[in-house]
């Protein structure tokens, strides 16, 4: 977990742990995926954007 990724989190901290067995199973199970944390939501992308966790 990066600084961006627990600064998302500042606010609604009851939601990290489900973001994080989230991201956890998307690693393990997609190739190639990348994040983008931005201030409103965090992208998972490979070729296309997957999911966009927001709060």
């Amino acid at each position: 977990m990066n600084d961006a990724e627990l600064l998302f989190f500042e606010k609604y901290p009851n939601a990290l742990p489900l973001y994080e067995k989230l991201k956890e199973r998307i690693l393990d199970e997609i190739p190639g995926v990348q994040m983008k944390v931005q201030k409103t939501q965090i992208s998972f992308i490979n070729k296309h954007f997957l999911l966009v966790f927001r709060l």
